[in-house]
């Protein structure tokens, strides 16, 4: 269902925060698209009740063709930016291009940025391993 675009880009923003949420962050919301500077949802975790960091999310609900181009790293760069974010993810239901995985490791090792790339089928397994709440909000 979620490849086969069933659900809306909002519906799919909403599924990824409550992943989110099932991962364990707290303070998890989807920014409104009027304040979206490149990060569509933000979601803060704690470990051990002393280290906090800021998860931004670029999600882009895709068919596996064609797959996500690298113009969505700037964005969630810029994203990362405005939300002071420690670590981002790219999320989609589809794919990344070659150009794009490659893109990403030129920018995590020159300018130090973490960011991971989530695809279809890993955010399939992230769902399956863990669960689902049936709401964002919850």
């Amino acid at each position: 269902e979620i490849r086969e675009g069933k659900i809306s880009d909002r519906g799919f923003e909403e599924l990824v925060a409550a992943v989110l949420k099932r991962l364990g962050a707290k303070d998890v919301h989807i920014i409104p698209r009027n304040l979206d500077k490149g990060a569509d949802v933000i979601g803060t975790f704690s470990i051990a009740d002393t280290f906090k960091f800021v998860l931004a999310v670029q999600a882009k609900h895709y068919q596996p063709v064609p797959p996500v181009g690298k113009w969505v790293v700037d964005q969630l760069i810029n994203g990362m930016q405005a939300e002071s974010a420690d670590l981002g993810w790219i999320v989609t239901s589809g794919s990344y291009s070659e150009e794009t995985i490659d893109y990403v490791s030129e920018v995590c090792e020159r300018d130090g940025i973490k960011i991971e790339l989530i695809d279809g089928e890993q955010l399939a397994a992230l769902i399956v391993a863990n669960g689902l709440t049936n709401s964002a909000s919850e």
